[in-house]
């Protein structure tokens, strides 16, 4: 199976990744790290859209996962937590290739009062396939 990895490449979310590969897929990394250095403008503009609720995709990442989706013609979208990723691109996968299989891995709590920056998560949810 073809699968897009879309999540942080370091941690649990890498371990997840690395068992698709030894389980015999073929999976097609997408880090969700920002890529700017603590303390860049780039990184302070991030924590700052966090915290007022609306994340922002500072490093293009919508665009980078349609690329990769058409560029690989993966068989699921696998999305690890997914805060910055809009339901106009969900929308999209769908629209281009209506046999992918959208998934949401999500260990953290988005409801909880405390949490910022799930807006988009929250907006995304009724358009995955299937989230655990």
């Amino acid at each position: 199976m073809r699968i897009l990895y879309v999540g942080p490449l370091f941690g649990v979310c890498e371990q997840r990744r690395v068992i698709f590969e030894e389980l015999g897929h073929n999976v097609f990394p997408i880090d969700t790290n920002i890529a700017s250095k603590r303390l860049s403008p780039k990184w302070l503009i991030s924590k700052l859209s966090d915290r007022i609720g609306y994340p922002l995709d500072l490093d293009g990442l919508n665009k980078k996962i349609l690329a990769e989706c058409q560029r690989s013609q993966v068989d699921i979208v696998w999305i690890d937590k997914g805060q910055m990723i809009y339901p106009r691109t969900l929308k999209s996968i769908k629209a281009l290739m209506p046999h992918v299989q959208v998934v949401n891995f999500n260990p953290d709590d988005p409801f909880c009062p405390i949490q910022w920056g799930w807006w988009w998560f929250k907006k995304c949810i009724p358009l995955y396939d299937l989230c655990f």
